[in-house]
């Protein structure tokens, strides 16, 4: 029990802050959980932790064979959103065409795809190194790929400004810092690392609990919203299947090792809950009104949900078949 805790211990937290959301809305007129300060500042202390958990080793080393990373990079940022546009992206309302927009460009996740290769007898290193590369480039590559795709409003000067500082100071200048820290105070880093799992999911639980808070009390919680809310559960889970398995029947064409292979599979299908909150968070909130952001931030969630559950199943099936 105490295993399956820790294993599922996020996705349960997930569960339990929505829920709870849903009755502090109901019980309260506060819209506001948390303040803009507060929200960016969380964000910037996320990706200090993203920044201290980037080691000089995964960037510098085990990218051979070189097809592992690009094979990694064209799934997470060009064929998961192909995949997107022709599949599912025309049939659902606005505000969920933005959040599959978002699931579809955000990088992989870094402790769960490599924890579920070395799980599956895969290539640990070529994961390592092929999802640090993911995160850095889609740092910027979300905020960019916004505004190319939907444009901003008239005052965009202005609005470019105020992104670009948030990009600097809420997450290049906090990874940078992380990164610091491990490279030249390893013992203050290692003390950090011991805490750098729960802390990165507690503050991810707040910002998540405070944009559903605000988007029930919104009076979001209609019929329209239900609907969207089931239909964005199913597409969601559709979606992970349909790329799970062209991930995997394509990553057979480029010669690619078994234990390579594993590691493919897991770190090219799936999609980062610690960095794609903050990212959207802090794009949304550049660019303009937030009230539905918890709507954008669904999709997100509800694959990482999938990915994080039915990963744990294929770990097994991997071990099996090896």
């Amino acid at each position: 029990m105490l295993g399956l805790m820790r294993q599922y211990g996020f996705i349960l937290g997930l569960i339990a802050v929505i829920a709870l959301a849903v009755w502090h809305a109901q019980s309260s007129a506060n819209l506001s959980i948390l303040s803009e300060s507060t929200k960016w500042s969380l964000i910037a202390v996320i990706f200090a932790f993203q920044g201290l958990g980037l080691t000089k080793e995964a960037l510098s080393k085990s990218y051979k064979p070189i097809r592992l990373p690009l094979f990694v990079l064209f799934w997470n940022f060009l064929g998961f959103p192909l995949v997107v546009m022709v599949t599912i992206f025309w049939w659902v309302s606005p505000i969920l065409q933005t959040g599959f927009f978002f699931l579809s460009i955000v990088p992989t996740t870094i402790a769960l795809s490599v924890a579920y290769t070395d799980l599956s007898g895969g290539r640990v290193e070529g994961a390592l190194f092929s999802t640090c590369v993911s995160n850095l480039i889609g740092a910027l590559l979300v905020p960019l790929a916004f505004i190319a795709l939907f444009g901003i409003e008239a005052t965009w000067q202005g609005q470019l400004m105020q992104m670009v500082e948030k990009i600097v100071f809420m997450l290049i200048l906090p990874i940078l810092i992380g990164y610091a820290l491990r490279r030249y105070l390893p013992m203050i880093a290692s003390c950090l690392l011991l805490i750098k799992k729960q802390s990165v999911e507690i503050l991810l639980l707040i910002l998540i609990y405070s944009a559903f808070v605000d988007c029930f009390c919104q009076g979001l919680a209609s019929e329209l919203f239900l609907n969207d809310f089931i239909t964005c559960l199913g597409l969601s889970l559709l979606l992970f299947l349909g790329i799970s398995a062209l991930v995997w029947k394509s990553s057979h064409f480029i010669g690619l090792s078994r234990e390579s292979q594993i590691a493919a599979f897991f770190t090219a299908s799936h999609k980062s809950i610690c960095s794609g909150v903050p990212l959207i968070l802090l794009t949304i909130g550049s660019l303009g009104d937030a009230s539905m952001q918890a709507m954008v931030l669904l999709p997100l969630i509800a694959y990482y949900f999938f990915q994080a559950s039915l990963g744990a199943y294929m770990t097994h099936r991997f071990k099996q078949t090896s």
